[in-house]
């Protein structure tokens, strides 16, 4: 968008178009704009279009915008081709500087060789560090203006290079360079350069990246100048949720999902998600087609890929704690010391904790490493406490599940479906409206979890005169940890929950799982038992310790208990109390 504003538009031959006819004027101003099926659309002005001062300056600039998200960082050599066809792309945003009567016949041809399906495989490395200074002089000769150059997530290849476990450090040393040597040229004593805007998802401290650069300031989420620009703010989301017709109902549920980032003390919603969603629900709308909040509710984040390599880590208990942690609704804050920039050594440390295994022992300060990448990768966001963390949202814990889901799927070898099918059972359960219907969805509950549970390890066997089974705060069940984790995952896909905790403080105890939907004014409260004769002690407690007494007095209370024992028999009682 920052490109679109600033880009002076020409036609294939070069001619400067007159600034209120073209598209990028009017995607800023407003007016018809030529949709993709031959249509015109009509454009509303933006709220920058009243600021007479910018508007000065739109469309004014020569602009080299550059993407490197999909640049490769598996090895140097790829890293090498993916610049090249990254630099190529650019260049043929400018094929009309090849009609230019400014720029000679030599220029010409070695602006071809950029552009050209054989011979831009062959430039060499001085080729591609050039490629940004050759290109921005260029437009200086056809427009006599000088370029204003945007990269954007340069150092995506260098992330990726640092988590990649089979890359040594030569390999390592060789793409950081690549990166220095290519960006250097263009924003260091570039005569023909105005500014330049570089973005990306982590500053790699002490890696010399930026070294030499004069005049370089350097923003990230944790700094307030730029706060309410990292995503929209409340009164932004609002406008725009009310904007593209969404209702009050389903927009809480929205907000719900993609707000939470803590931004200089403004409370941030994440653009790309909210944007995706609201996209669905409109295509939705506009196709009359029916659908429910699941099918709009989504992880669009988890689509970025930034975290998939700390799958592995969750066969660490200190780790696997952490994130239900996070999960929770309750007690869910985690304190650590944050690491702002992360250097060298920290992604090292990662690889390490990645690469030896459940043998290796995660120190303090690996897991300080591994929360301050979670962080800055946009996973957590800061609590109202000092130190304090917390998941940004429920899409953040969509994904941070999901990564729980797909360790156990990795470890049992266990189908989707069959948690798939006790979620559905449970929404069975909160949808219920009478006896009738909450004991028929009670028993198919039994039935899905004891299918998930045949497919988990054996069970440890007790010693039950060791096993306080009425105080969990003493004696924890030995396979606990394994039952609140399924059943924790399996919680958190119910969409229509708007609250959810795990071992939450209510009353005089500590329930098992609270889940609440506050649109339907429901909530149920899950205990469970271990070798029990039955699931009636699990309602028994729930009562004795007053579990509902912090639940308001208009909602419909949901009590279900469940036992299950070492054989993985399982039994369950439901009691409805209005």
């Amino acid at each position: 968008m920052l490109a679109t504003f600033h880009s002076i538009q020409t036609d294939q031959q070069g001619n400067v178009l007159e600034k209120e006819n073209t598209d990028n004027y009017k995607l800023f101003a407003g007016g018809l704009i030529e949709n993709k099926f031959g249509k015109a659309d009509q454009l509303m002005p933006l709220n920058i279009s009243s600021n007479c001062e910018m508007m000065t300056i739109q469309g004014q600039s020569p602009v080299i915008y550059l993407d490197l998200k999909d640049v490769p960082g598996d090895s140097y050599d790829n890293a090498l081709d993916g610049l090249k066809r990254a630099v190529r792309k650019i260049f043929s945003k400018h094929l009309y500087l090849l009609n230019s009567n400014k720029i000679s016949a030599s220029d010409k041809e070695a602006f071809k060789n950029y552009v050209n399906l054989q011979t831009f495989k062959n430039l060499d490395t001085t080729d591609v560090y050039d490629s940004l200074v050759m290109l921005s002089e260029l437009l200086y000769m056809h427009h006599g203006r000088t370029s204003k150059i945007m990269i954007d997530e340069y150092d995506s290849a260098i992330n990726k290079a640092y988590i990649n476990l089979f890359i040594n450090d030569y390999e390592l040393n060789k793409i950081v360079n690549l990166y220095h040597d290519f960006l250097s040229p263009a924003l260091k004593n570039n005569q023909y350069l105005d500014k330049g805007i570089v973005t990306g998802v982590f500053r790699l401290a002490k890696a010399n990246i930026f070294s030499g650069l004069n005049n370089l300031s350097n923003f990230g989420t944790g700094d307030v100048e730029f706060a309410k620009y990292y995503g929209f703010t409340q009164a932004e989301a609002d406008d725009f949720l009310k904007a593209y017709g969404v209702d009050e109902k389903t927009s809480t549920k929205i907000k719900d999902w993609y707000n939470g980032y803590n931004i200089g003390g403004l409370e941030i919603y994440n653009p790309w998600s909210l944007v995706k969603c609201v996209s669905k629900h409109r295509y939705y709308k506009a196709n009359n087609l029916t659908f429910v909040p699941s099918d709009i509710l989504r992880n669009y984040w988890g689509e970025s890929g930034n975290i998939n390599f700390i799958t592995p880590l969750l066969k660490h208990k200190n780790i696997q704690k952490i994130i239900e942690i996070l999960l929770s609704e309750e007690k869910n804050e985690i304190v650590f010391s944050l690491i702002p920039e992360l250097n060298v050594e920290n992604y090292r440390e990662l690889r390490k904790m990645v690469s030896l295994g459940s043998n290796y022992e995660i120190t303090l300060r690996g897991q300080e490493v591994l929360l301050s990448y979670l962080l800055l990768a946009g996973y957590l966001t800061k609590s109202d406490k000092d130190n304090y963390y917390i998941a940004a949202n429920k899409e953040i814990k969509s994904e941070l599940s999901a990564k729980l889901f797909s360790h156990y799927k990795a470890l049992y070898n266990i189908n989707p479906l069959l948690f798939h099918g006790v979620t559905d059972q449970m929404q069975l359960m909160l949808d219920a409206n009478d006896d009738k219907d909450i004991a028929v969805s009670t028993n198919d509950f039994v039935e899905k979890l004891t299918e998930l549970f045949t497919r988990l390890p054996k069970f440890k066997k007790i010693d039950k005169d060791k096993l306080n089974l009425n105080d969990g705060e003493k004696t924890l069940h030995p396979n606990e940890d394994l039952i609140h984790s399924v059943l924790n995952y399996v919680a958190l896909q119910l969409k229509e929950i708007t609250h959810f905790a795990t071992k939450v403080y209510l009353g005089k105890g500590r329930a098992d799982l609270l889940l609440v939907d506050e649109n339907k004014k429901k909530s149920m409260i899950v205990e469970l038992k271990y070798n029990q004769k039955d699931a009636d002690g699990a309602i028994k407690q729930i009562y004795e310790k007053e579990y509902l007494k912090p639940i308001p007095k208009d909602f419909e209370q949901i009590l279900l208990g469940v036992n299950i024992n070492d054989n993985k028999h399982i039994s369950a009682e439901v009691v409805m109390a209005t």
